[in-house]
């Protein structure tokens, strides 16, 4: 038996395209499970300890505490795949909605992965599991995996999301890195951004035209793949410049904007602001729930 630890991340980048990012080491230091149910105890005044009562509340928790080291040439696999906008279907057998499969895509052919790193350095390993495991929306969706590859078969699979990740290194030994993450088995869920939209998808920045020296930018992209609890009613168009000396807000309703198939687009003004600017902008959806989610920026240097 030879053990492969992988913990999987599934996410929407800002193109609207499923992600699905994998980290797998076979080095491992620590690996404890917990299971919690809680119970309180209600001790009986002038009576023994058999007699305590304990109150059973409703429901039970569950946690994985893993520890393991980053190695020159021994770092683990770090790879992505890219699944355009396919869904990806439950788990196989799995009864929770909310798990994915992280072997075959919706179509049920199997996922290619392909390298994110594949270097030796170990300091620049831990930068990545640090950036790529990172839980950034309430709607990452991760799994903890134990998979024996001489037998081909995943041993412990649980779904839910990633709580901390820890690194320290020794100073005698500086290339060696020890990494610890604790995952709540679990539905990661969140009233408030349940009501409010998902952000924009397919947005870029470009310059407009420049009339007297006055310059515009120009916004596009797609409504949000899930719109939240109500309809959008306008979208929050920011825009600031790299030295963050100049920015701006500007709350501009759906009917406002300009409609092409499905990419909506619209011009600002930027007063005083020359071409030796870069500016950056982004955009988000707002509903009666409030604003959503925003874009990463978009950088544009003025000409």
């Amino acid at each position: 038996m030879t053990l492969q630890f992988q913990i999987y991340k599934l996410n929407t980048d800002d193109n609207g395209h499923i992600v699905m990012t994998k980290y797998s080491t076979p080095l491992f230091d620590t690996f404890s499970f917990d299971l919690n149910s809680p119970i309180s105890p209600m001790p009986l005044p002038e009576d023994t300890s058999t007699s305590n009562i304990l109150v059973k509340m409703e429901g039970n928790s569950s946690q994985i505490n893993f520890g393991w080291k980053i190695v020159p040439n021994q770092l683990g696999t770090f790879k992505t795949s890219d699944f355009g906008t396919e869904k990806q279907k439950p788990y196989d057998g799995h009864p929770r909605s909310d798990s994915f499969h992280f072997k075959k895509m919706a179509n049920n052919s199997a996922i290619v992965f392909t390298d994110l790193y594949t270097g030796s350095d170990s300091f620049a390993m831990m930068k990545i599991i640090f950036e790529k495991l990172e839980s950034t929306s309430v709607r990452n969706s991760f799994a903890f995996n134990i998979y024996d590859d001489v037998e081909d078969a995943d041993k412990f699979t649980q779904f839910g999301s990633i709580s901390s990740i820890r690194g320290s290194v020794d100073p005698a030994t500086p290339t060696i890195w020890n990494i610890s993450l604790d995952f709540l088995v679990g539905h990661v869920i969140s009233i408030y951004d349940a009501d409010t939209p998902e952000k924009p998808t397919d947005f870029i920045i470009t310059q407009g035209a420049n009339v007297d020296n006055v310059r515009t930018i120009q916004y596009s992209f797609k409504a949000p793949s899930r719109i939240g609890g109500s309809p959008i009613l306008s979208y929050n168009l920011s825009w600031e410049t790299e030295d963050l000396t100049s920015s701006s807000t500007t709350n501009v309703l759906v009917a406002a904007l300009t409609l092409t198939g499905t990419t909506y687009t619209h011009t600002l003004t930027l007063t005083g602001i020359t071409a030796a600017n870069k500016v950056k902008g982004r955009v988000n959806a707002v509903n009666s729930g409030g604003g959503g989610t925003s874009v990463r920026f978009g950088y544009l240097q003025l000409t």
